[in-house]
């Protein structure tokens, strides 16, 4: 489905969300409730996601809230706040030793560089981050990424081409 640079994110969600679900049935997609608590909380003391959380994506979910779609094989959900946060918890960061990170939010005093926003296998804390310098090495350890769409991101032209260097079997673009 071809989105031109003027069209909502939110109302291409929906075109393809009502897409599925003529073609798949009434379970493919849904709504999460933002209240819905995770399964697990890993660490007691949570972060503040929002500075990591870009305006447009805001926008996005206060406009159709924590949705999800599957395919049956596949599956895409944008995360309820207190989901963003326990699978976020439970990410490590590149570049550091689990044991490290993990001292730092057991004490509470972790700076969380990034946040998971969307995942396609919450099982696995398979999903996608929205974060500040983390965010190529975050995205290049996701090897079934195929394309990145940068329409929500305030990246320079700079920062977009290093990440097209950094995942060479991905198309790196902005819509």
């Amino acid at each position: 489905m071809a989105v031109s640079k003027k069209t909502v994110p939110a109302t291409a969600w929906k075109r393809l969300e009502k897409a599925a679900l003529q073609k798949l049935g009434k379970h493919a997609a849904g709504r999460y409730a933002a209240e819905l608590e995770p399964r697990v909380m890993p660490f007691a003391t949570a972060f503040d996601s929002a500075p990591l959380l870009p305006p447009e994506y805001v926008q996005f979910v206060k406009a159709l809230g924590y949705r999800w779609m599957s395919t049956g094989t596949s599956a895409l959900a944008f995360l309820p706040p207190r989901w963003m946060l326990g699978l976020s918890q439970q990410m490590g960061e590149p570049g550091r030793k689990w044991e490290t990170v993990r001292a730092e939010r057991e004490a509470g005093t972790h700076a969380y560089e990034f946040v998971m926003f969307a995942s396609r296998d919450i099982d696995d804390v398979n999903g996608f981050c929205f974060g500040l310098k983390t965010l190529p090495p975050v995205l290049f350890r996701m090897p079934w990424l195929r394309t990145l769409d940068l329409y929500w991101t305030t990246i320079s032209p700079e920062e977009i081409e290093r990440l097209r260097r950094a995942l060479p079997d991905c198309k790196v673009g902005v819509s």
